[in-house]
């Protein structure tokens, strides 16, 4: 006889836990995928001079979690996916034979029982932000996008073969079985398949965030000379610029875009004259 018992459990997760804070200028991807290729077999043979006996039972049990969560805080100036995917494949294969002179017995049983819970959300708590600005498209589970995605997918297959024989001169015997206890008729090549995609009812998604503004703010000095004035296009302040004399940088401006919002503090030695904005696109100073 061939028993072959087997329980796989997987377990996949890819998340931003609740208190985190993530900041991104670059396409920003979590995503948790499991793709596994499972092939158990019981085959048995057997031969005897008056009686031929072979059985093979199998009970494959498999257990797969894949999870894709935001909790926290993440902002990225690209493009954000949050993605779960499952694509795994099962194939279980038994086979018993029995040969005897007189009496040859051949019976197969196999029992597969899988459990796959694919889930991508974000909670409650979390604040989302995902400007999709000067970025290129991200693809994935063969969607091509801008901005964000949330997306939680189960696919692949479950196949069984189940062989039975019993050879004999005289009587020969042979049953195979194949039982699935979870099987869905509408969908016969999967089993107990839960897939979810959600947004929590209180989550913030592409929102400013005013407690997160100043973690994704940046710093830049210059120093001038008495007398001297100098010309910092919005460019300049967000991105810096070495050759004016600029060391480090603002960052990008924080909410929607557009329009972007820039908030400059400067010490109060420095002159205020305000600009404004023309038409032409430049600054030039007010009018008396």
């Amino acid at each position: 006889a061939g028993i072959d018992l087997g329980d796989y459990i997987n377990n996949v997760k890819a998340s931003v836990e609740s208190g985190a804070d993530v900041s991104s200028s670059e396409n920003t991807q979590i995503t948790a995928d499991t793709n596994l290729f499972l092939l158990p077999v019981a085959v048995t043979f057997d031969a005897g001079s008056y009686f031929g006996v072979g059985g093979a039972f199998a009970y494959e049990q498999l257990t797969n979690t894949t999870t894709s969560s935001v909790d926290g805080e993440l902002f990225t100036n690209s493009n954000l996916l949050i993605g779960s995917n499952d694509a795994s494949n099962v194939v279980i294969v038994g086979g018993g034979v029995g040969v005897s002179k007189y009496v040859g017995v051949g019976v197969t049983a196999l029992i597969p029982s899988i459990d796959r819970t694919t889930t991508a959300s974000i909670g409650d708590n979390a604040v989302v932000t995902a400007l999709g600005s000067s970025s290129s498209p991200l693809t994935y589970d063969d969607q091509t996008f801008v901005g964000m995605l949330l997306d939680a997918k189960a696919s692949g297959s479950l196949l069984n073969f189940a062989l039975a024989g019993g050879l004999s001169t005289a009587v020969g015997l042979a049953g195979a079985v194949i039982i699935n206890p979870f099987l869905d008729l509408e969908n016969p090549y999967t089993l107990n398949d839960y897939t979810e995609a959600t947004i929590g009812s209180k989550a913030k998604i592409n929102e400013l965030n005013a407690g997160a503004g100043p973690a994704h703010a940046g710093s830049i000095s210059l120093t001038r000379a008495a007398g001297k004035s100098i010309q910092l296009t919005s460019d300049d302040l967000q991105n810096g610029n070495a050759a004016k004399g600029l060391t480090g940088s603002l960052g990008a401006g924080s909410g929607r875009q557009p329009p972007a919002r820039l908030r400059v503090r400067v010490v109060p030695a420095v002159r205020e004259i305000s600009p404004v904005w023309v038409s032409e696109g430049g600054l030039e100073p007010p009018c008396p």
